[in-house]
């Protein structure tokens, strides 16, 4: 294959926790109230490499699977609607190889599907001929998403892993991403506060978005009620990030859940009720499911004695847990020339 490659480009996009604000991301609520939410990347990200060749053939391996996508420029529905439209709509007219490594699949509550559209467009994006910007970059991924795919789901997760960082993102006519300046010292005590769960993942919109969305075209007012309470929530952390203890990072963290589970009667099941349930047998700041609901990961925060007492009781009723590191880096795309 080495004959018909032209360049090789590197592109890698970073899962994201949300803290705050869930929800607020979703046009039907944003469009009427004006959201906001805090994001933050950790250090687990998709990574892509894109092979640019002089033919029109199309290549498509992917780590957790053994058999190669394959099709021609001419013709990509044997590819699925998945990469027929980053195709489609990034216009593209010449063969290439697409390598994806993504370390989680769909339904973690991390932004995993949206991270894995961004670094595809951020790489795909040099086989034509001008560069989007990250708010391109962003819409589209999410358009790809909603749109194209139909899939339930806001627009923090593609701006949160285009931007990168530590951010505050408001949500209404326009969609500013502020981000945020932790001091080193307090991005140490969050991360040693915090402890993840995997709660099941989740398929395609098996979450709590659309019936989110139904309530607020209803004009339901529980749902408004929660969803303010969720905005003012992420407004409220991002004022205390730097000066307050932990203990009230949690706290607000356990005011989101009580108002994200009164959402959806999806929002919850079984075992993540357990996993709540062994939290609480311990002293917490504070807990939160991550994502869309009915799956992903569970958020813990305790100190360090407490957490670790979670953790152990989790591993003996057989769940998986994991610890981050909080990632400053977005989007990243780079280039190694070859010979043709």
């Amino acid at each position: 294959m080495a004959d018909v490659m032209v360049e090789t480009f590197f592109a890698s996009a970073p899962f994201r926790i949300g803290l705050a604000g869930g929800f607020t991301d979703l046009f039907e609520y944003y469009s009427r109230f004006g959201g906001s939410v805090i994001s933050a990347s950790i250090n687990c990200s998709v990574n892509i490499a894109v092979h640019v060749r002089n033919d029109k053939k199309i290549i498509i391996h992917n780590k957790k699977s053994n058999v190669p996508l394959n099709a021609n420029i001419d013709n990509t529905k044997t590819l699925g609607i998945f990469y027929e439209s980053i195709i489609k709509n990034l216009d593209i007219k010449q063969g290439f190889e697409l390598d994806i490594d993504i370390p989680m699949t769909y339904g973690s509550g991390l932004g995993s599907s949206s991270a894995n559209i961004v670094a595809i467009i951020g790489a795909l994006q040099n086989l034509i001929g001008f560069k989007l910007n990250k708010n391109e970059i962003a819409e589209l991924a999410y358009k790809i998403e909603s749109e194209d795919m139909q899939v339930h789901l806001g627009k923090q997760d593609a701006y949160a892993a285009v931007y990168g960082g530590f951010n505050l993102i408001n949500f209404s006519d326009t969609i500013k991403v502020e981000p945020l300046s932790l001091s080193k010292t307090k991005l140490k005590e969050l991360e040693d506060s915090m402890l993840f769960v995997e709660a099941g993942f989740r398929s395609k919109n098996e979450n709590s978005i659309n019936d989110i969305k139904n309530n607020i075209r209803k004009n339901d007012q529980n749902t408004i009620n929660c969803l303010n309470n969720m905005r003012d929530i992420a407004r409220e952390m991002r004022q205390i990030l730097n000066d307050s203890s932990i203990q009230q990072i949690g706290h607000l963290l356990m005011e989101e859940w009580k108002n994200k589970r009164l959402l959806s009667s999806m929002m919850s099941n079984e075992k993540i009720e357990r996993i709540f349930e062994i939290a609480n047998m311990n002293k917490v700041f504070g807990y939160k499911l991550l994502g869309g609901g009915n799956g992903g990961h569970v958020l813990i925060m305790a100190d360090r004695d407490n957490l670790y007492n979670i953790n152990q009781q989790l591993i003996k009723s057989g769940y998986i847990t994991k610890r981050f590191a909080f990632a400053n880096k977005g989007l990243e795309v780079s280039k190694i020339p070859q010979t043709e």
